[in-house]
Order: C-alpha cells, then sequence, then structure tokens
C-alpha cells in the first residue's frame, strides 16, 4: 500500500479541522528502510501541520528501538491487538 508521498496533497483532512487527529503506520513487517522513511514521513507532515500526532501499530520493541536507533522521536502511540482470539493457553495452578 502507498501510504502517502511525502509532502505530497494527497492528505485530503476533514473540512472544520484541517488537520487529522491522528494517524497510525500499520504495518511493521514492511522492513526497516520502509518503516523508517514511512516515520520521517509522518513527522514531517505532523511538522508541516496536516496530521496531530502520529503513532504505530502492532510494533514490538525491537521496531520501536528502530526508531530510537534512527534518531527519530518516539510514536505518541503503539496500538496493539488484544483478543481472546489471539489469547495464549490459560495456567492451571
Amino acid at each position: 500500500m502507498s501510504l502517502l508521498v511525502v509532502g505530497s496533497d494527497d492528505l485530503k483532512p476533514p473540512i472544520c479541522s484541517g488537520y487529522l487527529d491522528l494517524f497510525l503506520i500499520h504495518d511493521p513487517l514492511a522492513g526497516t528502510q520502509k518503516r523508517l522513511d514511512t516515520w520521517r514521513g509522518l513527522i514531517k507532515l505532523r511538522d508541516e501541520g496536516k496530521l496531530l500526532s502520529i503513532g504505530v501499530s502492532n510494533y514490538g520493541v525491537h521496531h520501536l528501538e528502530e526508531i530510537k536507533a534512527a534518531g527519530l522521536e518516539a510514536p505518541s502511540i503503539n496500538q496493539i491487538e488484544v483478543s481472546s482470539a489471539c489469547a495464549l493457553p490459560r495456567r492451571h495452578w
């Protein structure tokens, strides 16, 4: 999926606010370079006032450490999936 062309006018925010409140990346398996490029793009859009907050979805600790190692700011949010369908078997004590 081509998320957004960085700096493009492809992002059409709601008419009343002029920006999106929150935008999350949901592709932790895209590869390091693509993840970092996408994160840089979201930082740029946020700095331009098109996004209020930026974050990630289902990123593991190693994904977040990549962002830190690249010298980039941490995401405001890491949305994680919590579902009974993904639950670990219950231990019997």
